[in-house]
């Protein structure tokens, strides 16, 4: 319960409809379930700017940092390299299991 009461969870338009399409595509009987998780879910839903960003190498992540960078988050919390790689004072990028260990170490 830490983690929902000190953090508050923002996902970006373009994660929302990339998270849909790959489970359609690779598990089609998720869908709805994944409809329901997200309804259930307490989250914020920002616009992901298109424009390319300086600070990361592949095109397709760029609406995701730029959505980051401009709802002023703090994590960002992938397992994709690019993010993991990535070098800045904010947002921090980290890993799902290296956000759980920061998280169980408060």
């Amino acid at each position: 319960m830490h983690v929902v009461k000190q953090h508050e969870l923002v996902l970006c338009d373009h994660i929302v409809f990339e998270l849909r399409e790959v489970v359609a595509r690779k598990k089609p009987e998720l869908a709805a379930d994944l409809d329901s998780l997200l309804m259930q879910l307490s989250y914020e839903l920002i616009a992901a700017p298109q424009e390319p960003s300086k600070f990361i190498n592949d095109p397709q992540d760029y609406p995701i940092l730029n959505a980051a960078i401009l709802a002023d988050v703090d994590i960002i919390i992938s397992g994709d390299k690019h993010f993991l790689e990535l070098n800045l004072a904010r947002p921090q990028t980290m890993s799902a299991a290296e956000f759980w260990r920061s998280e169980n170490n408060f």
